[in-house]
């Protein structure tokens, strides 16, 4: 098998650099299992029939899911997610 020149981000499309076991970067990751802001703001059509919110405009993906990390950590009012190595 050929070896990969580059590993992108299953979520973002980015570079990780090298290859990583989850195939995503750890915020990337993170915002695919807990999904957007918006939704853990309960803003998004999972609680209000009808609403189109999701990711903020404007933001790429990766920034997102940062969006998405600090989002939780307010709701939690919890320390950061520092056990987590960026891939």
């Amino acid at each position: 098998m050929a070896e990969r020149s580059h590993y992108p981000c299953a979520w973002c499309g980015e570079e990780l650099g090298e290859p990583c076991a989850s195939g995503a970067h750890d915020v990337c990751l993170f915002r695919m299992v807990v999904g957007s802001v918006a939704h853990l703001e309960h803003r998004c059509s999972c609680y209000l029939p009808g609403a189109t919110e999701t990711d903020a405009p404007g933001l790429t993906k990766r920034e997102a899911a940062e969006a998405t990390v600090i989002v939780w950590q307010r709701l939690l009012d919890s320390p950061p997610l520092s056990a987590l190595d960026e891939c």
